[in-house]
């Protein structure tokens, strides 16, 4: 698979997150959450629909594609995997882990993910609480 523009990760993870706190996931939302302008989310979310990431509904809702979910999935994992080694093992508080995670998640790979996940017991929350999806 082509390598991704860590951009479309961002929104990919921005839309499995807002869908995962059970909220319809509208343009607006993912401005908000990643701190840019509609317009410009507008833009993006086109470009992620003519490349099959996502698909526009009814009411303008903005759903994960099967390819997207996919991609998503794996970013959310490898990020929250991440701010598990950053937390538990190295001893950095959530926030700065979560800045850091989102540095990681990009650079991670398959394999790396699955080592990560073996030495930290394979666990199922992130220090946040959130659930990490399985591989």
């Amino acid at each position: 698979m082509a390598e991704l523009h860590d951009s479309n990760e961002h929104y990919l993870m921005a839309i499995y997150e807002i869908h995962e706190e059970g909220v319809p996931v509208k343009r607006a939302r993912i401005a908000d959450r990643l701190s840019i302008s509609a317009p410009s989310v507008t833009e993006h979310i086109h470009r992620m629909e003519s490349q099959k990431l996502v698909q526009i509904s009814e009411g303008n809702i903005v759903s994960l594609t099967s390819k997207g979910h996919k991609i998503a999935v794996g970013v959310v994992r490898r990020h929250r995997l991440a701010e598990c080694l950053l937390v538990n093992m190295i001893g950095l508080n959530i926030q700065d882990a979560h800045i850091e995670a989102d540095r990681w998640e990009h650079a991670i790979s398959e394999n790396v993910e699955q080592k990560l996940a073996d030495v930290l017991g394979n666990p199922t929350t992130a220090p946040d609480g959130k659930k990490i999806p399985s591989a």
